[in-house]
């Protein structure tokens, strides 16, 4: 059974798990001093509704994971959350099988224990599932519904809004008819710099969604940005050494090779081929065919 701790306690122990002095926290002092941080961990003041706001926010914690009633969430959980969110959806497909017994551990075992925020998880990687299963976008619609509206207004994005994310650019890369240009531009922008806002362990994620995103824009014949974010994706993955996306990452140039130097892209592209096939992204590769077939006479938009 997990003890509870102080809100002083907490703020301490998740601080010095992150490697993080009391002055790297405080960082200016605007909102909350150095010697206020002290005198919060000690228990010798209480903190306000905003500097819990900005702990939370400066610890990479959801604001729940402050208050002196949190229990640790299990580690089994945990782990099963990660290896979800470590397999993206782009894989093949006997992926699905072993996705839903992750899931159905726990709905049996943590779901009703679970913290709103992550019960929220679950069901967005619930309609993960659901969508690459059938490959039907209705079965995000729902998530969608309650959730992208709050995620679009956001510039900065935590966990559960990349979940969203990644849930909609999923289903608009399987629907084109989704595809709206000025959202999506907005949306790669904003990805840009989202590895400041977070914490090392959840960048595999973010490049999760990056690989995705930009596959949408070439599978929708977009361009404008997606250049400089396939750099950024490729400097994450350096920085994390996480290459599980780098095959893709490579077919995506490939893409945009293809309209500038033909022939070059037709012998990289033969050992891409190669590549993903010997590890089941037929999915991709015939997704390739198409936007070939379909884009690379007239090009692509630039704009």
């Amino acid at each position: 059974m997990s003890q509870k701790k102080t809100f002083g306690q907490i703020i301490s122990d998740l601080r010095q798990e992150k490697g993080l002095s009391r002055e790297m926290v405080c960082g200016d002092e605007r909102e909350l001093s150095v010697r206020q941080l002290i005198r919060l961990e000690k228990g010798e003041s209480k903190p306000t509704l905003t500097k819990i706001e900005y702990l939370a926010d400066g610890l990479g914690v959801p604001l729940y994971q402050l208050m002196e009633d949190y229990t640790e969430l299990p580690k089994r959980y945990i782990d099963l959350k990660y290896l979800l969110m470590r397999t993206g959806l782009f894989g093949p497909p006997t992926l699905i099988k072993q996705k839903e017994q992750y899931l159905s551990e726990i709905y049996e075992n943590y779901y009703d224990e679970l913290p709103e925020d992550e019960q929220v998880a679950v069901d967005v990687l619930q309609s993960w599932i659901d969508v690459f299963a059938t490959g039907k976008t209705v079965f995000g619609n729902q998530m969608l519904e309650e959730y992208f509206h709050q995620v679009k207004q956001k510039t900065v994005y935590q966990i559960n809004d990349l979940l969203i994310l990644e849930l909609y650019f999923y289903c608009l890369y399987l629907d084109n008819r989704l595809f709206d240009p000025n959202v999506y531009q907005h949306f790669l922008t904003c990805l840009m710099d989202q590895d400041a806002y977070l914490p090392i362990e959840q960048v595999f994620f973010l490049i999760t969604v990056a690989v995705t995103c930009i596959a949408v824009g070439l599978n929708n014949g977009y361009c404008k940005g997606i250049g400089q974010l396939l750099k950024k994706v490729k400097k994450l993955m350096k920085q994390t050494q996480d290459y599980q996306h780098l095959p893709i990452i490579r077919l995506q140039e490939c893409q945009i090779l293809w309209l500038k130097k033909r022939k070059w892209a037709e012998k990289w592209y033969k050992k891409i081929q190669l590549s993903l096939s010997e590890i089941g992204h037929e999915e991709v590769l015939q997704k390739f065919e198409e936007w070939r077939e379909q884009f690379v006479n007239k090009g692509l938009r630039q704009s």
